[in-house]
């Protein structure tokens, strides 16, 4: 008989954080209240931490990324942070993780494309440790006779594709860059009320606005009363908008379900297989959460505040040329200061200027006037006379020491000759005398031109401007036009060329049957009723009806190894359907059902001899097995090469799934695989096809963790062929005889090649 008696306990329950033990003399306490006293006390530090300071980084953690032999390599450094539940999360020692191991494992799960993001969270989690035995039943197992006596602090870090729930974090940047862009006014009378103000303030942000919306443009604040009105926006902001911008409404002790904090965000770019990174990922922390401690807040109250006050002292602006400047000064200009203005530029050289602009020029009615009134005192150096001139058509004309007013005469005289233009074709040309030509002057123009030949014409009006000829065809391919008037030509008639006797030919206009030579209508036609005939001008003189035909050749017949199956004419064009009958001469066989991805067309003998093509490799018969996939691939499934993209998933300790991208369930497979060893291994290895994954996954006997893998891979949507590689070691008795016979993994990995045999159907 035992000395102990099994206790019984209700079924364990998370303790209400509202509760703690209420001490009374005589109680005994159980492990239960020590729970729920620890659950009160810590769940109240967490509630204070993060209602009253919020969460994020507190020091340390910072994300960086190094290049190593094996791919980039994200370091955290060590540091401390608070969650969003207000764990307080202590990491000890830099932490680092390979990103193209990561990949490698995790690639089936990234999203679709080779721009990629991964978020490099921290959690807080727990952990049991040091154990001592406890008292119990005899007969216990090991792993019942000690407990852990400690629960020790701990955390997670891990990369995944979805970010964190940081909805408060980010509603608070963006709340309290709405107020910072509000604007200020000393117009009181533009100013917003403080009713208006509130309701602006809940119109923004209790209907879930978007975090990048900025404030009204018609919003303004009183200068005087930013205080009074930053305060209403912030009890706002307590009362209402933050409870909303919680993760989850999780009340007030409980904490809410999402524990993790960002601590940066991971771009890069992948390969094809999504298995490494292509570059060093570059590294963006801007939205991870961060607190700053009270030591750091309140020096910056200190040493942050700067009263501003107005400048007695401005920067002159009286010369040209001066370049930009932001300035240091920490005063504000005052609002009705001045730079002054640089006075208005002296001229020197060949233009002077003088201050007031002449009696001719009227000035600008209330406004300054920037006009700058100039003279030409000079002419590339050489000074200009000041006197004005004295009668129009005077030129300037240098003296020898100034340029000064004068006549035309003093350096020109006037030509009395001029170049004849009488003739067509001329060029034209500068000329190189020193005289003028009057304003008067003529070249002359060419005589009207003369037509000659099949046209002539007769020069008929003039008017200074345009000559107009009148022409007239005379000739036709060399034989006289009757003479205009002698006979006027009525509608139908033609012209005809006519014998005047004499062997004089001519043409005239005459009915379309008179004489010989008239063209008739024709009561044949050239038939086309074959294929390739040329075209042809003709000869014949009498013409075509309008409603002939010509006749088309008959519709073509396949011969060959295409037929027709169906014909369809129209007005416009003959169409045919086809098949192809045969293949380098031998038949195909029509089909019976549509072509899926991945079918062949196979040779195959249906007994008689006679070769056909039928589809194949979703159904039907198929001519011979025929490799689609094979590979090399390591222990943990690791491809060393691979045709028909061939996968190999590892499941278990011994058990690999076959995935290719051809394989459907529907069809019979032959497995061929060998293990994959080393000469220095003594011990035999094994290679087991199981059989096809949509079939044998319940039938894993008492393998969990098997059976667990199989039916998550069918859950992702992969289906395969099941396979086992192992090698097979043996104890040896005294005797020599085998005692005991144990599996193991193979040495290297193994090798499959896959074959799919014919079905009959």
């Amino acid at each position: 008989m035992s000395d102990f008696q099994t206790v019984v306990t209700a079924e364990d329950a998370a303790p209400d954080l509202s509760k703690h033990v209420n001490y009374v003399q005589g109680m005994v306490l159980g492990v239960d209240d020590f729970t729920q006293e620890f659950a009160y006390l810590n769940g109240r530090t967490q509630w204070l931490a993060r209602e009253a300071i919020g969460y994020g980084a507190l020091s340390g953690l910072h994300v960086t990324v190094e290049p190593t032999g094996d791919g980039p390599r994200v370091r955290v450094a060590a540091g401390v942070a608070l969650t969003l539940r207000g764990e307080l999360v202590c990491v000890h020692e830099d932490q680092c993780a390979l990103i193209n191991l990561w990949l490698a494992e995790n690639h089936p799960k990234l999203p679709p494309g080779l721009d990629q993001t991964l978020y490099v969270q921290l959690c807080y989690k727990t952990c049991a440790t040091d154990n001592l035995p406890i008292p119990g039943e005899p007969c216990r197992s090991e792993d019942e006779l000690m407990a852990a006596s400690r629960i020790a602090d701990n955390f997670r870090l891990e990369l995944t594709t979805t970010p964190p729930d940081q909805r408060e974090e980010d509603m608070v940047r963006a709340f309290a860059a709405w107020l910072r862009n509000v604007r200020l006014t000393n117009d009181l009378n533009a100013a917003t009320s403080e009713q208006e103000f509130v309701e602006a303030v809940r119109e923004a942000w209790a209907d879930g606005s978007e975090l990048s919306a900025m404030p009204p443009e018609t919003l303004f604040i009183p200068t005087d009363s930013q205080s009074d009105y930053l305060r209403l926006a912030l009890r706002i902001w307590a009362t209402e908008l933050r409870p909303a911008a919680r993760a989850i409404d999780s009340g007030c002790a409980n904490p809410p379900d999402e524990g993790c904090i960002a601590l940066a965000m991971l771009e890069m770019r992948v390969t094809l297989d999504r298995r490494e990174a292509v570059d060093l990922p570059a590294v963006r922390d801007e939205r991870a959460p961060f607190l700053l401690h009270l030591r750091m807040l309140q020096e910056w109250l200190i040493a942050g505040r700067r009263d501003v006050v107005p400048s007695d002292t401005v920067l002159a602006e009286t010369v040209y040329g001066l370049a930009p400047d932001a300035g240091v000064a920490e005063e504000y200009a005052r609002a009705d200061h001045t730079h002054g203005t640089p006075l208005l530029p002296e001229l020197l050289g060949d233009v002077a200027s003088f201050p007031a602009p002449p009696d001719s020029i009227p000035s600008i009615p209330d406004e300054p006037d920037h006009r700058i009134w100039t003279t030409v005192v000079a002419i590339q150096g050489t000074p200009v006379a000041p006197e004005p001139p004295t009668e129009a058509g005077q030129v300037l004309v240098f003296n020898g020491s100034a340029w000064e007013p004068g006549s035309v005469s003093t350096g020109i005289e006037a030509g009395d000759t001029v170049v004849v233009e009488r003739a067509y074709g001329l060029g034209a040309a500068v000329g190189d005398s020193l005289q003028y030509a009057h304003a008067n002057h003529t070249h002359g123009t060419p005589p009207p031109p003369e037509l000659v030949g099949d046209v002539t014409s007769n020069t008929i009006e003039s008017d200074g401007s345009v000559y107009r000829l009148e022409t007239r065809v005379a000739r036709i391919y060399g034989e006289d036009v009757g003479v205009p008037g002698e006979v006027t030509p009525v509608p139908g008639q033609v012209l005809k060329l006519m014998d005047m006797g004499d062997g004089v030919l001519e043409w005239r206009a005459a009915d379309a049957s008179a004489g010989a030579g008239g063209p008739a209508p024709s009561d044949t036609v050239v038939t086309e009723r074959t294929y390739g005939q040329n075209e042809s001008f003709g000869e014949l003189l009498s013409y075509a009806r309008t409603d002939h035909t010509h006749g088309t050749p008959p519709a073509p017949t396949f011969t060959g190894e295409v037929e027709i199956v169906a014909t369809q004419s129209t007005d416009t064009s003959q169409q045919y359907g086809t098949r192809v009958a045969q293949i380098i001469g031998i038949p195909v066989v029509p089909n019976d059902r549509e072509p899926a991805e991945g079918d062949i067309l196979t040779l195959v003998d249906p007994g008689d001899g006679n070769l056909q093509w039928q589809l194949g490799s979703r159904g039907g018969k198929t001519s011979g097995s025929f490799v689609v996939a094979a590979g090399q691939f390591g222990v943990d499934g690791t491809p060393v090469s691979s045709f028909g993209q061939l996968e190999a998933i590892r499941v278990g300790e011994l058990v690999y799934v076959l995935v290719f991208p051809a394989y459907t369930s529907e069809q019979d497979y032959v497995v061929t695989g060998s293990p994959w060893a080393r000469l220095s291994t003594p011990n035999p290895h094994v290679f087991e096809y199981i059989g096809k994954l949509s079939q044998v996954f319940r039938d894993v006997g008492d393998d969990r963790e098997l059976q667990e893998g199989l039916i998550r891979l069918l859950r992702s949507g992969s289906d395969g062929l099941v396979v086992r590689a192992q090698q097979m070691e043996f104890d040896l008795n005294q005797d020599g005889a085998i005692s005991r016979m144990k599996f193991s993994e193979v040495t290297q990995g193994f090798m499959v090649e896959i074959s799919l045999y014919p079905r009959q159907r």
